[in-house]
């Protein structure tokens, strides 16, 4: 009786652990990398009399998600300002840090961009692991892990944050509670889809409250609310491109 009192006891655990462990999280990291945009501009000849070795720079900090070889999905504001500058009168290089953690300069191409959903796919030396895609809507209050690298210039760590799913803000992205903070712009959301985490979002911003009037500009952001941009646009984005037959 003791015997049988003990295996039903450790059944009843199996079952409960089963039922509400966490999801694995542990390839979600290789999923997503960091990514340095470097705009070398060419220096305006006033500049160039004065200081011969001057190279002006623009440096644009972010995360992409790896969604098929050779293709990554990124926030198209991080790219925006580099992609306007005309052609002709600057040099630019994408910097990735590879999954070693070294850091190695190569070129990427936008493939297909998605300005009113700030989205943009990028084509470059990505490799898998490859995140793959949502083919529902978010579930409400279900957990979401974000990753990115917010900070990354400073800190120079990835993060990895857990929070839930909140319901459709009134700009059509998912809020969800996970710690994020500037540089996470690009990462992914993921959310367990059968039973596989799967990419439900590109983070697009985190939260931000006005302290005071508005006119007085003092701003606080709130780093426990981060936006998705859903992954339904993702979807949309790469129809028609290379990448749609390789994602899954």
């Amino acid at each position: 009786m003791k015997r049988f009192s003990a295996f039903v006891l450790a059944l009843l655990l199996t079952v409960a652990t089963s039922t509400f462990a966490k999801p694995d999280h542990s390839k979600l990291r290789d999923y997503v990398q960091f990514v340095h945009v470097e705009v070398d501009l060419v220096a305006p000849p006033a500049l160039i009399n004065f200081q011969p070795d001057a190279k002006p720079k623009a440096n644009f900090y972010g995360s992409a998600v790896v969604i098929a070889p050779g293709y990554a999905v990124s926030a198209w504001h991080i790219f925006a300002a580099a992609e306007e500058i005309p052609e002709g009168v600057r040099t630019k290089i994408a910097q990735l840090m590879s999954r070693d953690g070294k850091t190695k300069r190569v070129p990427l191409t936008v493939v297909a961009k998605d300005i009113e959903h700030d989205l943009v796919l990028v084509k470059g030396e990505f490799t898998c692991p490859c995140a793959p895609l949502a083919v529902r809507e978010a579930e409400l209050d279900e957990l979401v892990y974000a990753v990115g690298f917010p900070q990354f210039a400073q800190h120079g760590v990835q993060l990895l944050t857990e929070g839930t799913y909140q319901g459709l803000s009134v700009l059509n992205t998912y809020l969800v509670t996970t710690h994020m903070a500037p540089g996470a712009s690009g990462g992914g959301g993921f959310q367990k889809e059968d039973g596989e985490l799967r990419l439900i979002g590109i983070v697009d911003a985190i939260g931000v409250a006005n302290l005071g009037p508005p006119q007085f500009g003092i701003r606080q952001e709130v780093h426990w609310t981060t936006f998705l941009t859903p992954v339904k646009y993702v979807h949309a984005l790469i129809k028609g491109t290379p990448a749609e037959n390789l994602v899954r």
